[in-house]
């Protein structure tokens, strides 16, 4: 379905209580107040969404019908226009959701919000990609963020993150990219690339559990000691990182071969104080410590 120009109050995807197939929903033009992909309320739909915006003025996009079931992915792309409220699920049964922004091409209306779902929480992952990698983000990003396994800012970008940043389990920060915060961010893990500036405005509430330091330009081995000052990537604001790390946030760093390290920050040296295992290893062994309580209550 595409739309150029007048006014519309609802647009959805399809009408029809059952929906099988993909749906995409392209507005180029026009004012549309609820922008819906996917069937009426209530309705299912058996395939993937893709809404793209580049222009136009929409109040309220939905990567969903409201409240349906929506078996399959969503993606959303903003590449234009001027939009209030981007939700990217709102039904439920959703695997992932993927949230664009090309660019710093889409106007953002006060009070403005981006989240990843609501009412049901999606299946897969929920991701909104700042930038893109052939379009770097320059320029500030005013809404607030929501409700995302992942916000990934491309590399090179040149940003201000105005808009309050909450429910965020990873926000990653690309290659040579710059990258301010002037509100609060709750944030469980900053990624942060090596050759990458960060500054937290003075007013921004910033809080995170974990910091990984990408692309670190060492070879690390265990128990190695490294020179290393914070204010390389954060400027004025690495006091707070230095206070965040010194009240039990964690450290780890990745290494010229790809290797994530643990690590302890003190006094302008990184200490390596070992490997942190894949995934896939801390499955194999919690599946060994749960054999072996099992041998154990067996034998008692």
């Amino acid at each position: 379905m595409n739309v150029s120009g007048g006014f519309v109050n609802y647009i959805r995807g399809g009408n029809s209580s059952l929906i099988n197939g993909d749906i995409s929903l392209n507005i180029s033009g026009g004012t549309v107040n609820y922008a819906y992909a996917g069937g009426k309320s209530g309705a299912v739909t058996n395939g993937n969404s893709r809404i793209k915006i580049t222009g136009g003025e929409i109040k309220s996009v939905y990567g969903t019908g409201m409240f349906t079931e929506h078996n399959g992915n969503v993606e959303i792309i903003l590449a234009g226009g001027k939009v209030t409220n981007v939700t990217g699920a709102y039904g439920k049964n959703v695997a992932d959701v993927s949230i664009t922004l090309d660019g710093n091409k889409t106007e953002f209306a006060e009070n403005a919000r981006v989240t990843g779902y609501s009412v049901y929480t999606p299946n897969g992952d929920m991701v909104l990609n700042v930038g893109t990698s052939d379009t770097a983000f320059d320029g500030t990003l005013k809404a607030a963020i929501d409700k995302f396994d992942r916000v990934d800012v491309a590399d090179n970008s040149d940003m201000v993150f105005a808009g309050k940043i909450s429910n965020v389990e990873n926000l990653s920060i690309g290659a040579g990219s710059n990258v301010a915060f002037e509100n609060a961010a709750d944030i469980a893990g900053l990624n942060v690339d090596y050759t990458a500036k960060v500054i937290f405005g003075e007013s921004a509430e910033v809080s995170f559990d974990w910091l990984t330091v990408d692309n670190f330009d060492k070879t690390c081995t265990q128990e190695s000691s490294y020179e290393f000052d914070l204010a390389q990537i954060f400027g004025e604001s690495a006091t707070i990182v230095e206070s965040a790390l010194a009240g039990g946030a964690k450290l780890s760093v990745v290494d010229a071969n790809g290797l994530e390290w643990a690590a302890e920050y003190s006094e302008g040296r990184i200490d390596i104080t070992g490997a942190v295992p894949e995934p896939a290893v801390y499955t194999a062994v919690l599946g060994a410590l749960a054999l072996a309580f099992a041998a154990h209550r067996g034998r008692k």
